[in-house]
């Protein structure tokens, strides 16, 4: 063995192996190349090392280190088994050369195996840091807009009570210009209030804040109960209503605050969109296990490209001059409700025609 030490030096092997390499695999050259001669010089030595398990698994990491392929590695060995007589290196005819390669690839596919588990570990843990930061990036912006929204209500009910007491009190005496700029000023800071409940409400139930208070209700009850609260609306519009309930229609157990926001929201849209005289039907019916109410109304209704996002947060279909005039968050917040109950809502609608939204609830509490 010593002979072969001084015949075969680690450049002369070095300038033989990237000979042969240049046919297998051309692009393995320098640092990686001398990193594998000195320990193809220690098999060379031992030839019984060249079926060792250990061994064959140092040789793929080192190529793994070096980012080599399999092929490339596996083209040392079969470099290393074709050493010419000239270098002096000993024959492998005592060795399973096969069997060495097959131990080498499995070796590799051992370490990849690891190396994918260690990366999906390492997603893992990233995903759950990421998941913890969204959290508090979620909790801190619920803190921050419910502290801001009661900071801002102090001031609007002041604003709101000063003009209430103005129009009471020298309601006669104020001029109509002056007047006007009161009313403007009261309905504007209603606007600003309504918005800040939107908000709020929007807000509570992404982070899951709002719980149910269900009890047995009559959705007919709850539907003239809403119709009472918006009166002034629709008699300023003239608007014609109309209420539609099967008289066996059962119960229901929901939340009954809830279910009277859902049809304030649905009415209240329906008003906003359905010209002067127009007409507004509500009705309920029985589909199986759920009852189904819709909201039919015979406005200008939604072009069919704006169908996709009457339910997201802060989008407004229909002309803008009606645009102006919500928050965008109500349609949002009617539908995370009905969810909440456990229930669906769809939409359908006609351009010139109107529109019909319908909810549905599970007859059995969700």
């Amino acid at each position: 063995m010593s002979n072969f030490r001084a015949a075969c030096s680690e450049a002369e092997l070095r300038n033989w192996l990237l000979g042969t390499w240049r046919g297998d695999a051309p692009d393995v050259v320098g640092e990686a190349l001398d990193a594998f001669v000195a320990p193809a010089l220690d098999c060379l030595k031992d030839q019984q090392r060249c079926s060792d398990a250990t061994t064959a698994r140092a040789w793929a990491e080192l190529g793994r280190r070096f980012e080599l392929s399999v092929r490339q590695v596996l083209a040392l060995v079969g470099g290393l088994r074709r050493l010419p007589e000239r270098i002096g290196a000993p024959a492998w005819s005592d060795v399973d050369h096969t069997q060495f390669i097959g131990l080498i690839a499995e070796e590799w596919v051992a370490l990849e195996r690891s190396a994918a588990n260690e990366a999906t570990e390492a997603q893992q843990r990233t995903l759950e840091q990421t998941n913890r930061h969204l959290r508090e990036v979620d909790r801190l912006r619920a803190e921050f807009i419910s502290t801001l929204s009661h900071e801002l209500r102090t001031p609007l009910t002041a604003i709101a009570g000063s003009c209430e007491l103005l129009l009471e009190d020298l309601g006669d005496e104020i001029t109509e210009t002056p007047l006007e700029y009161i009313r403007l000023i009261d309905r504007s800071t209603a606007l600003v209030r309504q918005l800040i409940d939107d908000v709020l409400d929007y807000t509570k139930l992404e982070a899951g804040e709002i719980k149910l208070h269900a009890e047995l209700i009559n959705l007919e009850e709850q539907a003239r109960d809403a119709v009472a609260l918006l009166t002034p609306l629709l008699e300023k519009k003239i608007l014609h209503i109309e209420l539609g309930f099967p008289p066996d229609l059962p119960e229901v157990v929901a939340d009954p605050v809830r279910i009277k926001q859902i049809l304030l929201n649905l009415l209240s849209n329906a008003i906003k969109f359905t010209p002067e005289h127009g007409k507004i039907r509500i009705e309920g019916l029985e589909a199986g296990q759920k009852l189904a109410m819709s909201v039919t109304d015979t406005g200008s209704g939604i072009d069919v490209t704006d169908l996709v996002m009457v339910f997201e947060r802060f989008k407004q279909a229909g002309d803008g001059h009606h645009r102006k005039r919500g928050t965008g968050l109500g349609l949002p917040i009617t539908k995370r409700l009905v969810e909440l109950h456990g229930g669906t809502i769809s939409l359908m609608s006609e351009v010139g025609k109107g529109s019909t939204f319908t909810f549905t609830l599970p007859i059995e509490r969700p």
